[in-house]
């Protein structure tokens, strides 16, 4: 009973100590092959836009013995007892027994552990929702490549999921071992270099203050001396006569409890494109350009910016960090005649643009192929601010696929109701297998009973869905619109 219970209780450790094993190995090869897969990710695609996460099922762990040649155990023996050795009968029971076991058997043996194989690989991806499908699909084929998923045997299943969190608004966090020594020599350098700040930024502020007082007492004391640059108007514009001070004051607002004048807040988003075109009609100087762009919102600044060649750009930077002082008079009368030519501009590419987006597709086509009859140069410039849903026969198959996989499947089968066979072939072929199941059924049900009203508000659906991808750079269409 005694031998019996000592078998057992080998038996339960082995046993024991094989699934610690097989578990530990597996964590580590679940842990490896995570971050192989997670760091080639974020190389190649850069950091959070993916997180992986790879698991493995393994087969048992097991023992091989090989049995050499039987032993010759040493028997102590005993004056008038004669002790007899039990030898344990077939080889089933010796499989039983713990490896360290395997020495005390009647047999000499050699042991040998099997390392345990990968049976099944399942990896789950999980893609930030606003990165491109098809570079998701690629990062797919990188991981079933870096860690040799066998086709039939693994799978990898991928997620779209909002990733909230934003890496700009984070900050590394360095911990250092040990107090730290107030006395130290960084410590010590930092609190000069601190005090050096500080002292030049008050002479500095004493300095412009001077300056300023300087200024307005020359200001107050007449003459045309002093008091700021000498700046003189463009020829080009034709200027109010008189000082101009009291004629455009009346327009402007104050900026509420300082009372300092805002000039040229006439100047938004919506007319900064005329404001571009009567700067470059009139040819206006950087100098003046630096003045006006000194007043308006930064981001109007950055668009007037944006529309000059490098050259012109430079100059007007360095007119705009020169901070200095400009007569009252001066800007008056450039406020008040830049104003007035604001005034009097008519139609433009955003005007033409907002009216023909809030015209119908059937409509819009009407109107385009009147004006190429009759003034084909004007259609020549107007087409290529207008989009039709015919244009859709421009773009490629893959960009067909990446615009209609987004595209939502009822209004896209409204508006296939009436367009010609050729351009429904087209958008048909590009489709997926359910889609085209889908659109297939509608027409049937829907085909003859769908309004022209609906047809023209799915159509224009569409237009503003392909527009939107070629304003960001997905897809490029308007560069393959003919004539």
């Amino acid at each position: 009973m005694i031998k019996r219970g000592i078998i057992l209780l080998l038996s339960c450790l082995f046993l024991s100590i094989s699934v610690g094993a097989s578990s530990l190995d597996q964590a580590t090869i679940e842990n490896n092959f995570t971050r192989l897969g997670q760091e080639s990710l974020d190389t190649m695609f850069g950091p959070g836009n993916f997180i992986l996460r790879v698991r493995v099922q393994l087969s048992d762990s097991q023992y091989k013995v090989k049995y050499t040649e039987q032993s010759n155990p040493k028997l102590n023996k005993k004056k008038g007892v004669k002790e007899q050795v039990y030898i344990l009968p077939g080889v089933p029971a010796l499989k039983n027994l713990a490896p360290d076991a395997f020495n005390k058997l009647p047999y000499d043996s050699i042991t040998t552990m099997i390392k345990p194989k990968v049976k099944r690989m399942q990896a789950t991806l999980i893609v930030k929702k606003e990165f491109s499908k098809k570079e998701a699909r690629k990062a797919e084929a990188l991981v079933k490549s870096l860690l040799g998923f066998k086709q039939g045997r693994d799978k990898i299943k991928l997620e779209y999921k909002n990733f909230y969190w934003n890496e700009g608004n984070s900050q590394p966090i360095k911990i250092f071992p040990g107090p730290e020594k107030l006395l130290s020599l960084e410590n010590l350098f930092r609190l000069l270099l601190l005090l050096f700040i500080v002292v030049v930024s008050i002479l500095y502020f004493i300095n412009q203050s001077k300056i300023a007082k300087l200024s307005i007492a020359k200001g107050e004391g007449g003459g045309s001396s002093g008091g700021g640059p000498n700046i003189s108007i463009n020829p080009n514009i034709e200027l109010p006569e008189g000082s101009g001070g009291g004629g455009a004051g009346g327009d402007m607002s104050m900026s509420g409890e300082s009372g300092i004048k805002k000039y040229f807040n006439f100047i938004t988003l919506d007319n900064v494109e005329n404001f571009v075109f009567l700067l470059k009609k009139e040819k206006i100087g950087p100098d003046y350009i630096s003045i006006i762009l000194s007043f308006i919102p930064s981001r109007v600044a950055a668009k007037v910016m944006a529309e000059y060649e490098p050259g012109i750009q430079a100059q007007i930077a360095a007119g705009l960090v020169d901070q200095r002082m400009t007569k009252p008079e001066t800007l008056d009368k450039l406020e008040e005649t830049v104003k007035n030519s604001l005034e009097c501009f008519v139609g433009g590419k955003s005007k033409f643009k907002g009216v023909f987006d809030s015209i119908g597709n059937t409509e819009k086509k009407k109107l385009m192929q009147l004006l190429k009859g009759k003034n084909p140069q004007a259609y020549q410039k107007a087409r290529q601010y207008v989009l039709l849903f015919d244009d859709i026969k421009y773009l490629s198959d893959s960009e067909l696929q990446e615009v209609m996989s987004e595209a939502n499947v009822e209004l896209l089968s409204t508006a296939l109701v009436s367009v010609e066979q050729d351009l429904y072939q087209r958008i048909y072929a590009n489709l997926s297998e359910t889609s085209k199941s889908m659109v297939e059924q509608f027409l049937d049900l829907k085909g003859d009973s769908t309004s022209k009203k609906d047809i023209e508000a799915a159509q224009d659906y569409l237009l503003k869905l392909i527009e939107k991808w070629d304003e960001s750079g997905k897809i490029d269409l308007r560069s393959k619109i003919k004539g």
